[in-house]
């Protein structure tokens, strides 16, 4: 990705974070308006106003051929204000949108998947208490503090633990309710985004 400078010719501070917060403002105001009146959609005005919000903030991210593309374009219009913290999530390799949050609700800790790996039956008080701080379970972490709480119990044992789970790491897959989701996700690990700030183009 190619960095962007904004500075005025008589300072040395650099607004380009400013600058990159206030496009992003921009362009979520527009996808909020387009949540709560859908049919703004079917003025010029407003395609064009989306239109542009989404290349000044593309630029601003430093990748405005990746960022500015129909699919983008199409996870704005139909998922509008969720559509944004999403793309915000892709841009910044967060988790924090709830659209993102669904992609990984099977996500793996890496903590407890080492303790798991080292095969050592002490190590289900250390699980367990990692278990127990995490502030939003998903679906492999209940599983993991189910199947722990049957070995503590005495119902199996850490060898039928260890078998079900040291291949956690590698079974991992983001989950896709939306096929729309997975194609932008997928999209943004892709060559094609990452390499396409080297392609010159036509900013209007």
């Amino acid at each position: 990705m190619k960095d962007m400078t904004i500075k005025f010719s008589d300072t040395s501070r650099d607004f380009s974070e400013w600058m990159k917060e206030k496009c992003g403002n921009i362009l979520l105001s527009l996808c909020g308006t387009l949540r709560d009146c859908p049919d703004v959609m079917n003025t010029e005005s407003f395609r064009f106003a989306l239109d542009d919000a989404l290349k000044t903030y593309a630029l601003c991210c430093g990748n405005l051929n990746g960022i500015c593309c129909g699919l983008v374009y199409s996870l704005l219009t139909t998922y509008n204000s969720e559509g944004y913290f999403f793309l915000e999530d892709l841009i910044s390799g967060t988790k924090n949108s709830s659209m993102m949050q669904e992609v990984f609700q099977c996500e793996r800790s890496e903590e407890i998947l080492t303790l798991v790996e080292q095969n050592d039956k002490l190590n289900r008080t250390k699980i367990a208490g990692l278990l127990s701080r995490i502030a939003k379970p998903n679906r492999w972490t209940e599983e993991v503090a189910n199947d722990l709480e049957l070995v503590h119990n005495g119902v199996q044992s850490w060898e039928w633990f260890y078998g079900k789970h040291h291949n956690d790491r590698h079974t991992f897959q983001p989950c896709f309710s939306n096929s729309q989701v997975r194609e932008v996700y997928e999209y943004f690990q892709s060559d094609a985004y990452k390499t396409a700030d080297e392609i010159t183009v036509v900013v209007g």
